[in-house]
């Protein structure tokens, strides 16, 4: 038997876990199946000769759930330990085929993967990982149809995994296994009708979407202009000449060059997706206006009506006006996103001395020493050498005012150098500053799908197919039973036009679109779109309380020696103690007392968790820390002591107690400044209904202090920092969905275990792993603007999901003419589908005032 970790995403509740296991026992040759909700993985043993680690993959994918990373588990013949170190080796030289793509690091796999089966000894695991992902840029994408065929086909290629196509940005990405490369996937897309493009990971392939949008905008321009002045001619012949056959054959020859120009696009991706065996909107187009246009012909030549030229132009001139506009909508939406590769140049200049060449960012490894002038944007993260200046960092933390730089200090890509020059020495590539890190995680967040999208598509996969069956009814039905063919043909072509699957194609990207690129210039960063759902199902918000509702910088407030011990004397005490560690309460008694020069130098620094620390002075042990310390220790402390202590808790101080050989030394008192925004943080979220905890090492004292201060709902205190994720899973149980808001790092176990983890102030530092929203800038006021922005793109998928469905449901059965007295003339019908498209677009990009 073998096993396999699987890393999953998707899964919500109970439910989701019901569903994974069903879909993996339902697959041949599985035996076992485990599935945690937190984290998201299942690990499941199954039979090598009757399933394969991609079919297992694949039945997840089937089921509605992303398999975003995996491991397999391999048995084999016992080895000698030695053999075993050799192949672990050898599979990680640089020399091997197998390390051309970067894998995930043991460290991160489920524990499960690191123990073999007792019975058959030592095992080697040899692991198949997924590689990095990889992009691609899809042309002709018009639907949700086009996405699913495209899902579909990418799909089939075996061990393809997280598969996401986007059509507000006609790009694809997925993980790929390390023997199939981008090109293979390209060829499995182009094999459907669609043109891929493999593009590069990371910034640096997002710029071809920008100039893809302005082609589509200047070409749908044009398209519109040429419909509209054809309609002008069409209605201005039907009015000023007399009907007969010349004029027919005049509005021939003009329906004629509208679709040879207006309707090319839609003619020739029909024709594709006919030569693949799919259709799209544009098949249902092509076939309404091929209809109309041969309608025409016939009434010519047999002397009937030929008004269906001008439903030609009318449909075209409509769907070619509505096309301009979403296309210019859709720039609009992208070109806050696409703006961001704009902070950083594309060249800059490389060299050293005197000697400088202007060379492309892209082609600068790290180590090489560039030159940054007055004025000039910084094109990579880079070390100071050599000069100082002032950067404006303003882009990633929000401050206007200058920072100062001298060498040693990190310059990031994007920010601007001021007045001085400096030489720098780069550390990270293009594809890696902190940039680009930023442009990623939004363009991850675009890419993924939501529950609600999900449904979506698995909707639309059958609408095409479901609208050809609708129109071919509605013409027999209305030739067979009311015996008017011109009537049949109308209701029709109709049914054929007013079906829209790019409003419910539009609906998800477009919205996540606009939120996540508006996040990304307020500095919110939010991963993903699973987590614009869980924020509008949140129940409770949890805050660390050191670093997040305070400044996380204590400042020594209070000190207070013991009878016959002078204050230098527990300073210089102190300081000797807390310089062996770099703690934010050793770091403010330090730097209180930069005059105090310790005589005492201190050794063998010992860590008692959540109580204090302690170290070795001439031979006699020093303590500094709370109560439960010296309880512990023996160390009586004077009840004045004990009594101040408790004053001083009430005021919100941290008390830390001072003993050395033997003796009590005294207190010193820290006060770590309540935040601007806090209270007002939490009143607008408790405002929004949301129940607010606050969770800290600190005693019950300084705790219900600070948390009556701030209006909060539950202080938990005393609280160690391995201890965090138990709270955020005791509210779990209880049944609430819980927000996690902290630094990332040492609450990182409870933000990955929290619903909704959201990382505060995180600067430079965009990737935190455990976070699902990440602020770049030190304000805690963005915590509720990231939930007040989740919750409002959230709303505003949902307003367009409903629209496009209510839309499609309303005005099929009008055209199909179910509805006595209520009809709705092709022409019109052209006019409401783009007009359901541009709405949903549109509503979207009022995300801006909302």
């Amino acid at each position: 038997m073998d096993s396999i970790a699987l890393q999953l995403d998707g899964m919500k509740c109970g439910g989701c876990i019901d569903h994974v296991k069903r879909a993996m026992n339902s697959t041949p040759g599985v035996h076992e199946v485990s599935v945690q909700l937190n984290p998201q993985r299942a690990v499941v043993t199954f039979d090598r000769n009757l399933a394969t680690p991609e079919q297992l993959c694949q039945a997840i994918v089937a089921g509605g759930f992303q398999v975003l990373d995996w491991e397999e588990e391999r048995t084999t013949p016992t080895l000698p330990p030695s053999a075993v170190d050799a192949i672990s080796t050898k599979a990680a030289s640089p020399g091997n085929g197998s390390a051309q793509r970067p894998t995930a690091p043991n460290s991160q796999l489920p524990d499960a993967m690191h123990t073999a089966p007792k019975q058959l000894g030592t095992s080697d695991r040899v692991t198949t990982v997924p590689s990095a992902r990889s992009y691609w840029q899809i042309a002709g994408m018009h639907c949700s149809s086009c996405v699913a065929q495209v899902e579909r086909a990418m799909g089939r290629v075996p061990g393809v995994s997280d598969i996401r196509v986007n059509l507000a940005t006609q790009r694809a990405s997925a993980r790929i296994p390390q023997d199939c490369d981008d090109t293979t996937i390209a060829n499995a897309i182009s094999s459907v009708g669609y043109k891929a493009t493999v593009l590069a990971a990371g910034a640096s392939g997002l710029g071809n979407n920008t100039a893809n949008v302005r082609r589509e905008v200047h070409s749908w321009r044009n398209r519109a202009s040429f419909a509209c002045l054809g309609l002008g001619l069409l209605l201005g012949c039907t009015r000023l000449l007399q009907p007969g056959q010349q004029t027919g054959w005049i509005l021939a020859l003009i329906a004629t060059a509208l679709l040879g120009y207006v309707g090319a696009p839609f003619y020739v991706n029909a024709i594709r997706r006919l030569t693949f065996g799919s259709a799209n909107m544009d098949s249902l187009v092509a076939l309404a206006t091929a209809a109309a246009y041969l309608a025409g012909l016939y009434g010519i030549t047999y002397g009937s009506s030929t008004m269906t030229f001008t439903d030609v132009g009318m449909i075209l001139a409509f769907l070619s006006t509505g096309r301009y506009l979403e296309s210019k909508a859709k720039d609009r939406a992208t070109r806050s996103l696409y703006g961001l590769l704009e902070l950083a140049p594309s060249d800059c200049l490389v060299g050293q001395g005197t000697e400088w060449t202007r060379t492309a960012t892209f082609e600068v490894p790290t180590g090489t020493q560039i030159l940054i002038r007055p004025g000039d944007r910084i094109p990579l993260d880079a070390e100071v050498i050599e000069g100082s200046s002032q950067v404006d960092e303003a882009w990633l933390t929000g401050e206007s005012i200058p920072r100062d730089k001298a060498p040693g200090d990190r310059l990031l890509a994007g920010t601007v150098n001021t007045f001085g020059s400096m030489q720098a020495r780069v550390v990270h590539t293009a594809d890696e500053t902190t940039l680009a890190k930023v442009i990623s995680l939004v363009q991850n967040a675009i890419e993924s799908k939501t529950d609600v999208q999900r449904l979506a598509d698995r909707v639309v996969a059958w609408f095409v197919p479901f609208v050809l069956i609708a129109a071919a009814i509605t013409l027999v039905c209305w030739i067979a039973l009311v015996n008017q063919p011109t009537a049949a043909l109308q209701h029709a072509v109709a049914v054929l036009i007013v079906a829209c699957p790019c409003a419910l194609g539009l609906a998800t990207p477009t919205a996540v679109l606009v939120g996540s690129a508006m996040g990304a210039e307020r500095g919110i960063l939010i991963k993903n779109a699973t987590a614009l759902e869980t924020a509008g199902a949140l129940s409770s918000v949890v805050f660390d309380k050191t670093g997040t509702l305070t400044s996380g910088k204590p400042r020594v407030a209070q000190i207070e020696p013991a009878p016959g011990i002078t204050e230098e004397q527990l300073l210089s005490l102190s300081c000797a103690v807390q310089q062996l560690t770099n703690h934010p309460v050793a770091s403010a008694i330090v730097a209180h007392s930069p005059t105090v020069k310790s005589q005492l130098r201190a050794t063998d620094l010992q860590l008692h968790p959540g109580q204090g620390i302690s170290a070795k002075c001439e031979n006699s042990v020093a303590f500094m820390g709370n109560e439960k310390l010296f309880r512990q220790h023996k160390i009586s402390i004077p009840d004045a002591f004990l009594q101040r202590a408790t004053e001083l808790c009430q005021q919100a101080q941290l008390v830390v107690f001072v003993a050395w050989q033997d003796r009590f030394w005294g207190l010193i008192g820290l006060e770590d400044q309540i935040r601007d925004a806090a209270a007002d943080v939490v009143g607008r979220l408790r405002q929004r209904g949301l129940k607010v905890i606050m969770v800290t090492g600190d005693n019950s004292n300084t705790a219900n202090t600070i948390g009556n201060k701030l209006g909060i709902d539950e202080i938990v205190s005393e609280v160690l920092p391995a201890d965090k994720q138990q709270v955020i899973e005791n509210m779990q149980a209880a049944g609430h969905v819980v927000a996690m808001v902290g630094d990332g790092i040492n609450d990182a176990p409870a933000l990955a275990t929290a619903d909704l983890g959201v990382a505060v102030g995180s600067g430079a530092d965009v990737s935190i792993e455990a976070a699902d929203i990440v602020l770049t800038r030190d304000r805690l006021a963005d915590v509720d603007r990231a939930i007040h922005l989740s919750r409002a793109t959230l709303r505003t998928i949902r307003q367009n999901l409903v629209w496009a469905f209510v839309y499609n449901a309303t005005l099929l059965p009008i055209a199909a003419g179910l509805i006595p007295g209520i009809s709705l003339q092709p022409a019109w019908a052209a006019a409401a589908m783009a007009c359901s498209s541009i709405s949903v677009v549109t509503n979207s990009l009022m995300l801006r005032w909302r």
